[in-house]
């Protein structure tokens, strides 16, 4: 049976080795879809601090867990919530469109990363 399989193979094959061209085709672009943000400032004392490298931005989350980015320290712009797990470990860095968050967990010591507007 595997001697008549690899005789039909060969004999559908092509003797001159080229590839076909297939062209290329363009993905559409994903679209981007709206996220309700929610605002809000702790309710428990705060634990853990994370700074952007231009000490714009600021990460902060408190005893409960909660987190929040703090896109402006001048105080014109309101908390983000954020949700992530509890941490014992932030870093926040600003991006060209958002942030960029990573946070090593208090269990697993996993590192997580995201974005954020």
């Amino acid at each position: 049976m595997r001697r008549v399989a690899l005789a039909a193979l060969i004999a559908c094959s092509s003797r001159s080795g080229a590839v076909p061209h297939v062209a290329a085709r363009r993905a559409p672009p994903l679209a981007r879809v709206p996220v309700h943000v929610q605002h809000g400032s702790h309710s428990t004392p705060i634990v853990r601090l994370a700074a952007s490298d231009d000490g714009s931005a600021a990460l902060t989350q408190d005893a409960s867990g909660g987190t929040r980015l703090w896109p402006s320290l001048d105080g014109t712009r309101e908390p983000v919530v954020v949700e992530l797990d509890e941490a014992r470990a932030l870093a926040l860095d600003r991006l060209a469109d958002g942030y960029a968050i990573a946070a090593i967990d208090e269990g697993t010591d996993i590192g997580s990363v995201c974005d954020a507007p």
